[in-house]
């Protein structure tokens, strides 16, 4: 039998999401609970429910939200850049295309995103993580950017197939993963000389580290 419709206003689901982000963005997914959350969002504790399915179903959808927000923005950088570029009659550079797709998770801690610990706590759980397997319903939000960025990286890189294109951005994001979930650890354990992790210095380390693994010769092609 499915849950009962609530009574709230019709943003009510919304209200639900955005309280829910602000609070696992600061005390991540486990610790809030669904009373302070539909307290808080001024909703009745059943519309979670209702809503979402359970706990899990409201975790997945603030993820699903948090990716899909952050896509728009790549799509968005990655606009700007193919007009720019048209503009100044020049083709789009390998440095632009890396720089649209990481952006977008670099800008946390301001008003766009409140949090680098819910990045790296929404990188874990989209990815998958100990017995979670990937979310199944995330896909299509990957898929909704992952050939526009193929295509341009495509026409940068042509001497590699696409399924390298998808490896080698693979790892590139598994680099900013590593940054947001262990970068204490980084410089824990090389101090002064890893330069810390002021934010500009981070991403012009990644997007260096990606546009040279796009620049290296096809594994395929060796073989």
């Amino acid at each position: 039998m499915s849950p009962t419709a609530p009574s709230e206003s019709p943003d009510a689901r919304n209200r639900i999401l955005q309280v829910a982000e602000e609070a696992f963005a600061a005390h991540g997914f486990d610790r809030p609970s669904l009373r302070d959350i539909t307290s808080k969002a001024k909703v009745n504790l059943a519309s979670v429910s209702y809503y979402f399915g359970s706990r899990d179903g409201l975790v997945d959808a603030v993820i699903l939200r948090a990716i899909r927000r952050w896509n728009e923005r790549r799509v968005e950088l990655l606009e700007d850049a193919e007009k720019a570029a048209e503009k100044e009659q020049r083709k789009l550079t390998l440095h632009e295309i890396v720089a649209a797709l990481v952006d977008p998770l670099l800008e946390t801690g301001n008003d766009r995103e409140p949090s680098t610990e819910f990045l790296g706590s929404v990188l874990s759980r989209s990815f998958g993580s100990g017995d979670r397997d990937f979310p199944a319903e995330m896909r299509p939000a990957y898929d909704e950017v992952s050939e526009r960025f193929a295509k341009a990286l495509g026409e940068t890189v042509p001497h590699l197939a696409e399924r390298e294109i998808f490896w080698r951005v693979f790892f590139g994001i598994g680099g900013l993963f590593r940054i947001f979930s262990h970068g204490q650890l980084f410089t824990d354990a090389f101090g002064d000389r890893s330069g810390g992790m002021e934010k500009d210095l981070v991403r012009r380390q990644l997007i260096a580290f990606i546009v040279g693994g796009m620049q290296a010769p096809s594994v395929e092609a060796q073989d």
